[in-house]
């Protein structure tokens, strides 16, 4: 993994809990979202006494159960992020490809997934047995002065109450555990790039306003239209004064207006950090690396068209990385080269005894170059074999002992040199079949001969 996310680890001791306490927290601080459907309901249903019974005893059990189910969603549908946030907070460091990719696809996805299931909860425990009993004990309003008569609108102001509540609350939700969840998710994005695209499940930034954008309009419609339908009720069925009822109308309305206004500031706000943070953590990651630092990695922890950006940047950076680090290793290398051969050279013309110039050309050459083996051959008088002079190690002072010898024009890489009057190289030794296969010389992989 990359150093940031290394040291954000070290630093941060998180696990699986602390999910659970992020969408527990989010789901409790939502509940603000839900309060303008809760007034409109408030101000526009006018509940009779069985109707306030039956919803205070059952509404509360319901509420409850709805809680309940939806942190046992939660739980259900993220058991690989939690158990890798274990696993990292245990110290265990093995690493499963398939658990890391798991844990990575439930953290990105979970936010859309659980709100939209989270709703539908609601919906399906609170608004729906509210309309049922409402609807099941409502009364019809009746007027001597109207031929006709009306049922009670009452559950049709809880289904738009209720639904504005649960639209205000999935946003809030949603846009509360991302930003809670942030943490977690920088711990569980996985080490190596393919990964961290193979598991991008998330919503795009262009879904995250469409969707935003509509919910706001649907919450605003919900929140005004029952208040002038409420107020033409109160006129043809109500002893109500006409100013009464015009100045109930401006006030609510001006109080829903502001109420709407209120959320979609919020909300746009909240949108609005989720896209500034990553881009102003992305330039200053760019101005980082710009000063020469190519070991910075921007954090990850979306996978929308900013988490794309942010992951192919780090995979940049970690190939320039890569590339200068190779490249200073291949300058190191070559200035070790160079400085033997400099020291080679400044040997060969600081002696001139053969014997000794010969056995420390040798050990300079294995030294500094690294090889295993070297030695150096002459012409005898007839030129007809060239003969070991000096050589390294024991197997060189065997060698020399037996005076080994190689014929100039039999099969040799030595006698091959020296008939060519040019440097004969076999990178793999085995492959070369102009060459002598020496038994006291069994980890030879390479073989060089210079004339």
């Amino acid at each position: 993994m990359n150093r940031l996310l290394s040291s954000w680890r070290a630093r941060q001791r998180y696990d699986g809990s602390q999910f659970t306490l992020a969408i527990a927290s989010a789901q409790v601080i939502a509940l603000l979202g839900a309060i303008p459907g809760f007034l409109s309901i408030a101000f526009n249903a006018e509940f009779n006494q069985p109707q306030l019974v039956s919803l205070s005893r059952v509404m509360p059990v319901m509420f409850l159960l709805s809680v309940a189910l939806t942190m046992y969603l939660s739980w259900r549908i993220t058991p690989s992020a939690r158990k890798r946030l274990d696993d990292i907070a245990s110290g265990k460091t093995a690493l499963d490809r398939r658990a890391e990719l798991n844990a990575w696809r439930e953290a990105t996805s979970f936010t859309v997934r659980f709100g939209l299931a989270a709703g539908l909860v609601f919906f399906v425990l609170n608004v729906l047995p509210a309309i049922y009993l409402t609807a099941a004990q409502g009364t019809v309003i009746s007027s001597p002065f109207q031929p006709t008569s009306l049922t009670s609108p009452i559950p049709i102001y809880i289904l738009m109450g209720g639904t504005a509540s649960i639209l205000g609350w999935s946003i809030l939700f949603v846009l509360l555990t991302e930003r809670f969840t942030r943490p977690l998710r920088l711990i569980l994005v996985p080490s190596d790039f393919e990964t961290q695209l193979k598991g991008r499940a998330g919503a795009l930034v262009v879904g995250k306003f469409l969707i935003l954008i509509l919910a706001l309009i649907a919450i605003g419609i919900l929140l005004i239209a029952p208040i002038g339908y409420q107020q033409t009720v109160r006129i043809l069925y109500a002893e109500v004064s006409s100013l009464d009822v015009f100045r109930d109308l401006r006030s609510q309305t001006i109080l829903f207006s502001l109420l709407a206004l209120v959320l979609g500031v919020g909300y746009s706000y909240y949108v609005s950090r989720s896209i500034s943070d990553p881009i102003n953590e992305l330039i200053e990651t760019f101005n980082k690396a710009e000063l020469g630092d190519l070991s910075v990695r921007a954090p990850v922890s979306a996978t929308d068209e900013l988490g794309i950006v942010t992951m192919h940047f780090n995979r940049t950076m970690a190939r320039l990385e890569a590339l200068q680090n190779t490249l200073e290793q291949q300058v190191a290398e070559r200035t070790k080269l160079l400085e033997a051969s400099n020291e080679v050279g400044r040997v060969a013309a600081s002696s001139l005894d053969p014997d000794e110039l010969r056995e420390r050309v040798i050990n300079l050459f294995t030294e500094q170059f690294g090889y295993y083996f070297a030695a150096i051959y002459l012409l005898d008088p007839s030129e007809k074999w060239a003969e070991i002079r000096e050589a390294n190690g024991d197997v060189g002072k065997l060698l020399k002992q037996n005076r080994q010898k190689h014929e100039v024009s039999g099969r040799s890489m030595v006698g091959s040199a020296i008939r060519e009057k040019a440097a004969r190289i076999a990178q793999i030794a085995s492959e070369e079949k102009n060459r002598y296969q020496n038994p006291l010389l069994p980890y030879t992989r390479s073989e060089i001969a210079l004339p």
